[in-house]
């Protein structure tokens, strides 16, 4: 399958089937994820048999328009196509050296139950720790990662399954749930004083 017809099944179909692993990453057009996909797009032909899917608005830059054949460029998707995609994705990439915050396309890569590959620096005040619930490494060594990635299995189960259970602390249900026991709590604790002066 050309990386066309592996993205076209992979926003159109659940029964996609796949001639190669598949590396996804997420990003808007944003200078950190235009660099990002820069070094993606020089990194792609020493990696062929992975396929590489672009998803997000950072797809939609120049650099985007001439890419190697084993990268394919899904641009803005819709949010079923978007969780497809990422569900589908044996592999998150985050390649990222620049910008400020956190990358919460790791939180993303790492729900879905991809396994996560980034440098350092993408880690950042993420839940996820390389060597234990991801892949770590420097840009000069990403390449060499995903040739080993397929070769090491246990390992990669173990990193996903770790970082899933990392980042459930950041479901939204999970959250609301607690938000909303808090704002209970908060209520009767002020109930409480009310009562308190009332009587004092």
């Amino acid at each position: 399958k050309t990386a066309y017809e592996i993205s076209a099944c992979l926003v159109g179909s659940e029964m996609c089937i796949r001639d190669r692993p598949v590396a996804v990453f997420v990003g808007s057009w944003h200078e950190p994820n235009v660099a990002a996909l820069k070094f993606l797009l020089e990194m792609a032909p020493a990696v062929p048999e992975w396929l590489i899917v672009v998803i997000g608005g950072v797809g939609e830059h120049p650099i985007a328009k001439t890419v190697p054949e084993n990268v394919a460029i899904l641009g803005k998707v819709s949010d079923m196509s978007f969780k497809l995609g990422l569900e589908m994705a044996d592999v998150g990439l985050n390649p990222m050296t620049l910008g400020a915050g956190s990358n919460l396309k790791v939180l993303d890569y790492a729900a879905s139950g991809a396994l996560v590959l980034s440098t350092s620096f993408g880690l950042r005040g993420m839940p996820l720790r390389g060597g234990i619930s991801a892949v770590e490494a420097a840009l000069s060594d990403f390449a060499l990662e995903l040739q080993t990635i397929p070769r090491q299995k246990k390992r990669n189960e173990q990193l996903r399954w770790r970082a899933y259970a990392a980042v459930q602390h950041y479901d939204w249900g999970r959250i609301a749930v607690r938000a909303w026991r808090q704002w209970q709590g908060i209520r009767a604790s002020q109930s409480f004083q009310a009562r308190f002066y009332e009587h004092g």
